[in-house]
This record gives structure tokens, C-alpha cells and sequence, in this order.
């Protein structure tokens, strides 16, 4: 009896152990599975986030192509022809393909600039890409409208898909914070030269000044708008004007004994003109009005003193250090910045296409630099 009831005991203690054997076993088990699904899944995450992350990186550079569309200057912004479409409007309606706005372009919000950033030739399903559109919130219509407002649209696709990210930037449009036109401490006149909406600004004599009708021959202004100051384009000088070389006295075009209208150069100012209240009374005061709607009526005066100068933005050594820094950083950015006389900008310039193109020299004092129809 003693023998039987032993071995019923260890019969149960087997079965006992079993039992808990297999429980342990599906615990293990079921960890496992978790594990690997919680493995699975992060791996997915991952996938996904990366993909995100890189539809969202190439949405940015959608934006980034846009903003240099922006500054290759006024030829590109009077492109930009889509007025941004108001909240309740639907983006995709607002800016169809027309002949004036053909698909693949940057005012086309149905069918936009499409930009494939792997390599391959167009923006086909399977492609890493992004497609940009620009809409016009503010356009920048200088003398009047000195800045723009423009809304970027980029939405970028990473390979097939699914992950897409679109970003939407307002940017905001002004010229760089320098005086625009031609400047210079010291001038001097030879052959011909015509200026075309900008105007000449010098402490220096200009010669060889003539009519801007002349046929040929030294210094001219096209007719039109310095749209810089909304002002007929001229010559502004602190020192004297001539039609004749070397600026000979026999031929400044403000005599200091005549009342400073000048009415083949009405619109030249220099040390030798008139204030405005010697000039008023004359045929040439407010003989031009502004044709962009301003109502902006000039001449006032005949005379230009250092103080005028300095209110067309005028400063010594031309432009203040930071603006200096800027043009640098642009010139070097482009290929166009040199240290040395011999070097020609012909090649980057060529590439870049003339589009708000710095030319920067950094040279010693007393170098002479050079530069033709071979350079430019």
C-alpha cells in the first residue's frame, strides 16, 4: 500500500510539471510573436517615416527651385500671371493650362512645374519629384509697387508613393537694399555709352555729354523710366556736366550765368544747375510727368549737391560693408567672383544667363581691369 501510493504521488507531480511546462511554453511563445510584430511594425514606421521625410525634403527644394525663379529679376516675376486664389477656391481650378499658360510651368496650378530630383528625365509614377506653382498675392510693379508677395505651392512624391508632403511658403519680393543705377567716385567719359532705365550718379566731371537723341557718340539715356526712382533716366553729378572732352569749361551745359534750364539736357542736374528757386520760372520745371500713373512730376532744380547724393543711397566707398557681403556671397555662389585682373566672367556668366548676375572684383589698389564684349 505504502509502494502504491508513492508512486500515484510522483505520477502527479509529473503531470504537475507538464502542465506548467506547457504554459510556460505558450508564454514564450506569445512573447515571441509580439516581439516580432512590434519589430515588424517599427520596421514599417520607420520605412514610412523616412519615406515622409523625404517626400517633405523634396517638397523644400520645390520651394528653393521657386525662390531662384524669383530672383532671376522682373523678366521672370512678370511671368508669374496666377493671382492666388482665395481661401474658399480650390487651388487645383484657379490657374488652368491656356496657350499663355502652357503645362509644366510655374503659373500652372492644374498641371505644375514638375522638377524629377533622382536623375530621370520627366516626372513619371514611380519617380522621386516634386511639382512647384506660384501664386501671385502682391505683384511687384516698381516705381509703384516696389515689392512682391507670391505664395509657393510645392508638393513632393517620394518614388511611388504613398508619401507625399506639400508646403506652402509666402515669400516675400524687394531688391537688395543698395542703390540701383550706374555710381562712381571718379568718371571718365570715351566712345559711346547708352544707358537704359538707369541713371548715372558721380562726384566726378562727366563729358562727352550728349544729346539722347544724337545718332552716335558719347554719353545717352534711352527714353523710358528709371523705374528705380520713377524719374526720366539722367546724369546727377556733384561736379560738372560737358558735351566736349576732358570736360572742357567752353562746353558745361549749365553756364554759370544762365538760369539752368538747359532745354536740349532738361533733365541733367550738376553743381552748376540752378536751386529750385532760381529754376521755377524756367521752361523746363516739372516739363516731365511720370507715364506709370504716379501724377510724380520732375525737374524741381537744375543743381545736385552732395546732399542729393547722399538721398539717392550714396554712401563712400559706394555701399556700406554689409552690402558689400552680400554681393561676395552672391558673386561667389555664381563663379563670378575674382581676385585677380585676368579673370574673364564670359563662362559664368553665360551659364547663369545674365539673371541678376554679381560681377565682384576684389583686386589690389591701382588695378586696372578690363572687360569687352568678350567678357560680358
Amino acid at each position: 500500500m505504502m509502494l502504491r501510493r508513492v508512486h500515484a504521488q510522483a505520477a502527479d507531480e509529473r503531470g504537475a510539471a507538464l502542465v506548467v511546462t506547457i504554459g510556460i511554453t505558450a508564454i514564450i511563445t506569445a512573447l515571441a510573436v509580439v516581439s516580432a510584430t512590434v519589430s515588424i511594425n517599427n520596421m514599417k514606421n520607420a520605412t514610412r517615416d523616412k519615406q515622409a521625410n523625404s517626400a517633405l525634403a523634396t517638397s523644400e527644394a520645390g520651394v528653393a527651385e521657386a525662390i531662384e525663379f524669383l530672383r532671376s529679376g522682373t523678366i521672370g516675376l512678370s511671368q508669374l500671371t496666377c493671382a492666388e486664389p482665395a481661401p474658399a477656391v480650390d487651388p487645383a481650378t484657379a490657374c488652368p493650362t491656356s496657350a499663355t499658360n502652357p503645362a509644366n510651368w510655374w503659373t500652372n496650378s492644374q498641371a505644375p512645374k514638375e522638377v524629377p530630383v533622382d536623375g530621370a528625365a520627366s516626372c513619371t509614377p514611380g519617380e522621386t519629384c516634386y511639382k512647384v506653382w506660384i501664386g501671385t498675392v502682391t505683384a511687384y510693379k516698381p516705381p509703384l509697387q516696389t515689392f512682391g508677395v507670391y505664395r509657393v505651392h510645392s508638393t513632393g512624391k517620394f518614388g511611388g508613393g504613398p508619401a507625399t508632403r506639400s508646403v506652402v511658403v509666402e515669400v516675400k519680393v524687394k531688391p537688395y537694399p543698395f542703390p540701383i543705377g550706374v555710381y562712381a567716385d571718379t568718371l571718365t567719359g570715351g566712345g559711346n555709352a547708352d544707358l537704359t532705365r538707369e541713371s548715372l550718379f558721380t562726384r566726378s566731371c562727366v563729358s562727352q555729354r550728349q544729346t539722347d537723341s544724337s545718332p552716335a557718340g558719347g554719353l545717352r539715356f534711352a527714353p523710358g523710366v528709371d523705374l528705380q526712382y520713377d524719374l526720366p533716366p539722367t546724369a546727377h553729378t556733384t561736379d560738372h556736366i560737358s558735351t566736349g572732352n576732358n570736360c572742357q569749361s567752353n562746353g558745361y551745359i549749365h553756364p554759370a550765368n544762365a538760369q539752368g534750364c538747359n532745354t536740349s539736357f532738361r533733365y541733367d542736374q550738376s553743381m552748376d544747375g540752378k536751386p529750385e528757386s532760381a529754376f521755377s520760372s524756367s521752361s523746363c520745371y516739372k516739363s516731365w510727368t511720370s507715364p506709370t500713373g504716379s501724377g510724380k512730376q520732375y525737374p524741381l532744380k537744375s543743381q545736385f549737391t552732395i546732399q542729393d547724393l547722399q538721398s539717392f543711397g550714396y554712401r563712400p566707398r559706394g555701399l556700406s560693408d554689409q552690402v558689400y557681403d552680400t554681393l561676395k556671397a552672391r558673386a561667389q555662389a555664381a563663379g563670378t567672383y575674382f581676385t585677380t585682373s585676368s579673370g574673364s566672367p564670359y563662362t559664368a556668366l553665360n551659364a547663369l544667363g545674365g539673371a541678376q548676375a554679381v560681377l565682384y572684383y576684389n583686386v589690389p589698389s591701382n588695378t586696372t581691369i578690363h572687360l569687352g564684349p568678350t567678357d560680358i
